[in-house]
């Protein structure tokens, strides 16, 4: 069987995140989606909240597992049993980033990270729009 995880700090989960999951969850028998706890970040939801968010969203993908981690993404695939990293690609910028990060986890336990670059139409979507977006509707009378 393999597994993948898709890892991030989902806040919140967006279109091009679900797409992501969609497209892996085809080719992977069962894909871990995983909040990670970053103590850099200061989120705007709770991690009860993403995971909720994530659960909804991919409600009707069977081989989808949601949780929250807050070590690194090779100790939970070693926990795990996980065989492969999923990541979106948006940018050029995104693409060296999580570059260094497949050396780093490819060199810190075998693990292959599989890239997923975002259709035309999702590559403006990004978590800071989102929160964006909110944050403007809230302040709204």
């Amino acid at each position: 069987m393999k597994t993948a995880v898709f890892t991030g700090t989902f806040d919140p989960f967006t279109e091009g995140h679900l797409d992501v999951a969609r497209r892996a969850a085809k080719i992977f028998d069962k894909l871990y989606v995983v909040v990670f706890v970053n103590s850099d970040k200061t989120p705007m939801f709770s991690v009860g909240e993403r995971m909720e968010k994530i659960r909804q969203m991919t409600k009707d993908i069977d081989n989808v597992e949601v949780s929250s981690y807050n070590k690194y993404v090779v100790e939970f695939c070693a926990e795990f049993g996980v065989d492969y990293i999923v990541r979106g690609i948006r940018t050029e910028g995104d693409y060296v980033y999580e570059s260094e990060m497949a050396a780093y986890n490819f060199s810190h336990g075998g693990y292959e990270t599989v890239y997923f670059a975002a259709p035309d139409k999702l590559k403006e979507i990004s978590s800071t729009k989102e929160r964006q977006k909110i944050a403007k509707c809230d302040t709204k009378d």
